[in-house]
């Protein structure tokens, strides 16, 4: 598991080079606008990021607690919602003022050094979360490379008998380029998910590691609150098999699993109380119902890996 400086070095450069193709599209869009249509600093899912940089904004102006933009009707605030924004709204301030004129494209130019930032150090984190599996450092950039750069078969989707988008192309949550490309609280989130897991696997040796899981897992659930029930799945995964594997009950890793997962759970139940009391955050809630796509969507997207997965496991 141990990683050598020069390892460190190939996957830092690895990360300035993956950040930097993702500013690709946005640099050409800045360089193509005209004082008559200026550019809004988005490629996928504009409105969103218009609600980002709203979110930004109000950070800015010394909001700790969000209330909806969408709605002029008054409601009460709602506590530790969306401090993936609100909180680097506030460091905003050390740079930009809410009345300055450039403000929108000083916010623009923020949000996309958040996502430069966190997109590389999830990267990062990546790679270290794969040298716990993996020992020779091509084979484990080569994972790194699948893993950031990779998609499956969705493209079949695009033929005429489909005519269906692939989930590589619109579910950033799913597919890690696609979240280096557009979200930077998702980058976040998932470095501080796989960290958690990274201190959990070496609480082994000193259970204190396990408050430190939990605690990163803490700040997963501010960013983005469902990721706590991603853990908790994958927790229970790693527990059955440890347990049929050792074929006896993994109690070690038990306490130490839940001494982890105790620790986001009040935050959880905080959130999701606050979202079913405050009648306008239930309201928000229950409009934002986003579908899944079909099985054989899912399927298809992730094709190579389950194939892969399927002959390491064997």
């Amino acid at each position: 598991m141990r990683i050598t400086w020069v390892e460190w070095l190939w996957v830092t450069v690895f990360a300035v080079v993956v950040m930097a193709l993702t500013m690709m599209p946005y640099a050409s869009g800045f360089t193509n606008q005209t004082p008559q249509q200026r550019y809004s600093g988005f490629v996928l899912g504009v409105d969103d990021g218009h609600s980002y940089i709203a979110k930004l904004r109000y950070g800015l102006a010394g909001n700790w607690r969000f209330s909806l933009m969408y709605t002029a009707e008054p409601h009460a605030a709602a506590p530790l919602t969306y401090w993936s924004y609100l909180v680097p709204g506030q460091a905003a301030r050390l740079f930009a003022t809410p009345t300055q004129p450039d403000l929108y494209a000083a916010l623009v130019t923020y949000f996309h050094a958040m996502r430069l930032l966190f997109g590389g150090l999830l990267i990062l984190m990546l790679y270290r979360f794969i040298a716990l599996y993996i020992d020779v450092f091509p084979h484990r950039l080569y994972a790194l490379a699948l893993v950031t750069l990779g998609g499956g078969l969705g493209w079949l989707l695009l033929l005429p008998r489909f005519d269906a988008t692939p989930p590589e192309w619109y579910i950033p949550e799913g597919f890690t380029f696609m979240l280096l490309l557009t979200l930077p609280h998702l980058a976040l989130a998932r470095l501080t998910l796989l960290g958690g897991f990274v201190a959990l696997f070496a609480s082994a040796g000193d259970r204190r590691y396990a408050l430190l899981a939990g605690a990163l897992w803490l700040m997963t659930t501010l960013w983005v609150p469902f990721y706590l029930a991603v853990i908790y799945a994958v927790l229970g995964v790693w527990g059955v098999l440890l347990w049929v594997r050792r074929r006896t009950f993994p109690l070690d890793a038990f306490v130490r699993a839940v001494m982890a997962a105790l620790v986001p759970l009040p935050l959880f139940l905080f959130l999701l109380w606050v979202f079913q009391t405050n009648p306008a955050m239930a309201q928000w809630g229950a409009q934002n119902n986003l579908p899944a796509p079909p099985p054989l969507h899912y399927v298809l997207a992730y094709a190579p890996f389950l194939i892969g997965g399927a002959f390491g496991v064997g």
